[in-house]
């Protein structure tokens, strides 16, 4: 595997980039007819950034991608049916989004798509119109995913909305022995706001008490050195980071630097490979902690020795799983229950019939998500409004006691505006 710079990760956090689009789902009984014949192999589009400012983030969602499909052709495929894919580039941008999707649907003839793109709101009306079913992560904040009329549209990121409040972070932080919680976010990111806002006010919900807020943050940025003095006086113990890793590494260094010594501080994201072979970003992460919506493979459950088991066999990923591949694997197992569930020859509307009716286990790595009666559940977390916690140590992450995964509740009647 080629080494990445701590740059590569930046874009990983992809729920700071948030394009509203959402129109009302029409299946089409005509789909997936390709599919009816015995043993038709079932072809489906991936869709992601493979060129464009995010792209570094999601360079191995192929990866994730190959080894899903790989172990369930390994047994047969569905139903006799093998399953393929084909590559679209998003361009990290929301026409390109819907230059991808229309190419998938119109010239690649693909049966479904996996989405794993930021951009993926301003396409949510080409797949709904055309009814075409989606297995995708809401990390685009986007309002398609609630869209109950966008019934082609499938997350297995946790359908989380931004503007919940959940008591999980303050749970956490309360259990590392913080009494003041601050946050850093993104000025003009929806997401990163809402992120850094919930984590704040969600400790007061666990009678904490508000630290250093900062939404202003221009998007990357690493001129950091205002926030370290405010954070300073301010008297903040415990730190929230929705940012990308360079500039929350940044501010962790800088911190270091100026003697301040946090109980906690928490990034959004960067567990994975692409960290570790990075001997900066290593020596600038130790003793930080880092957000997982899935099990971190360091459980070794039985669904994360699934996993890593077929990454290894079927895409030759042999270090701790990067972001892109957590992702892919998600979206296609995702796929292949509603192809389970739906027989693997059914029209496009079967299958979403099927589905939307079902229960998804979250590949064994994640809270189960019915479809029927999804629960509300804030950003970044689960279907159980969990979230697991890991801490880089020397060169591994541990998972961090009592946070494997942390759960906490909604708050009712709370709506968080930024």
């Amino acid at each position: 595997m080629h080494k990445r710079t701590t740059a590569a990760l930046a874009v990983a956090v992809a729920a700071v980039v948030g394009l509203s689009a959402c129109g009302s789902a029409k299946s089409s009984s005509k789909k997936g007819d390709a599919t009816k014949a015995a043993g038709a192999p079932i072809k489906l589009g991936v869709l992601t950034s493979l060129t464009g400012s995010a792209a570094s983030g999601f360079t191995t969602v192929e990866k994730g991608v190959k080894a899903r499909l790989g172990l369930e052709n390994a047994a047969g495929g569905v139903n006799g049916h093998k399953l393929s894919y084909v590559m679209a580039d998003d361009q990290s941008t929301g026409p390109g989004v819907v230059a991808g999707a229309k190419k998938l649907i119109q010239q690649d003839h693909v049966y479904g798509i996996l989405e794993n793109s930021s951009f993926f709101s301003a396409a949510a009306k080409t797949t709904t119109t055309a009814g075409v079913p989606v297995t995708g992560v809401s990390f685009d904040a986007g309002p398609e995913w609630t869209d109950k009329s966008a019934t082609n549209l499938f997350d297995a990121y946790g359908y989380g909305n931004y503007s919940t409040l959940s008591t999980a972070w303050g749970k956490y932080f309360k259990s590392q022995g913080a009494t003041k919680v601050g946050a850093v976010g993104y000025a003009g990111s929806i997401s990163s706001e809402l992120a850094a806002i919930e984590s704040v006010k969600s400790a007061q919900q666990a009678g904490l008490k508000a630290g250093y807020l900062n939404n202003t943050v221009p998007f990357g940025s690493t001129n950091v050195g205002p926030i370290i003095q405010a954070i300073k006086a301010s008297g903040t113990d415990a730190l929230y980071l929705p940012v990308v890793p360079n500039t929350a590494f940044a501010i962790a260094v800088g911190l270091q630097q100026a003697g301040v010594k946090l109980k906690s501080v928490v990034l959004a994201t960067g567990y994975g490979g692409d960290l570790l072979e990075s001997k900066d970003a290593v020596a600038a992460a130790n003793g930080l902690e880092f957000s997982v919506i899935a099990a971190p493979v360091e459980l070794n459950t039985p669904g994360t020795q699934k996993f890593v088991s077929a990454l290894s066999q079927y895409a030759g990923v042999t270090t701790t799983p990067t972001f892109g591949e957590y992702i892919g694997w998600l979206t296609a197992d995702l796929f292949i229950t509603g192809l389970k569930l739906s027989g693997g020859n059914a029209s496009s509307a079967d299958f979403i019939s099927k589905l939307r009716a079902g229960t998804w286990d979250g590949a064994g790595i994640e809270s189960p998500t019915n479809f029927a009666a999804i629960k509300d559940t804030a950003g970044g977390l689960d279907q159980a409004n969990c979230i697991y916690i890991v801490r880089l140590q020397g060169t591994t992450f541990k998972p961090v006691d009592g946070a494997s995964p942390v759960c906490g509740q909604p708050v009712p009647g709370v709506s968080l505006k930024p």
